[in-house]
């Protein structure tokens, strides 16, 4: 069997250490974690797919934040680094709020919410996004599996 694996727990007093892994040679165990962006969306991400160490190999999963391949491609020589999760979801609010002030000629706060308020649909680089004409945006999942530590999408 493997040997536990033990870590500091910032949370409790100093020196204390708690047990977060255990020996249990041949076991079956199931993976139910959930991850959260920062709008509350249930995600998971190639960081935390590498923090499991392939225990979410053949894990398939749901996810909306799906940035298209040539938007990855310019940011990646752009900045010289991979997209970070959502980044796809950011460039598209500030680029829906440029055109918000370009149609208003305005930049007053309800102004702007009227005209985002009044769209039906937007292409962006996060993909096709709907509004319900209640100021509420919504897009496609994707169904994502693990493959080699990689998400792949599947559908």
């Amino acid at each position: 069997a493997p040997e536990p694996t033990y870590e500091d727990d910032p949370t409790l007093p100093s020196g204390t250490i708690k047990q977060v892994d255990y020996a249990a040679s041949g076991a079956k165990a199931r993976f139910d974690y959930r991850v959260y962006d920062s709008n509350g969306n249930m995600t998971i991400d190639k960081t935390f797919i590498k923090s499991a160490q392939g225990a979410l190999e053949g894990a398939t999963f749901l996810i909306s934040l799906t940035p298209n391949l040539e938007f990855e491609k310019r940011y990646k020589e752009k900045y010289g680094v991979e997209l970070d999760i959502g980044a796809d979801s950011a460039y598209d609010a500030v680029m829906l709020l440029a055109q918000a002030i370009k149609a208003t000629g305005s930049t007053d706060s309800d102004k702007i919410a009227d005209y985002l308020g009044s769209l039906k649909e937007y292409d962006g680089v996060s993909g096709h996004l709907t509004f319900d004409g209640k100021r509420g945006v919504t897009k496609p999942f994707v169904t994502k599996e693990v493959e080699k530590g990689v998400p792949v999408t599947i559908n």
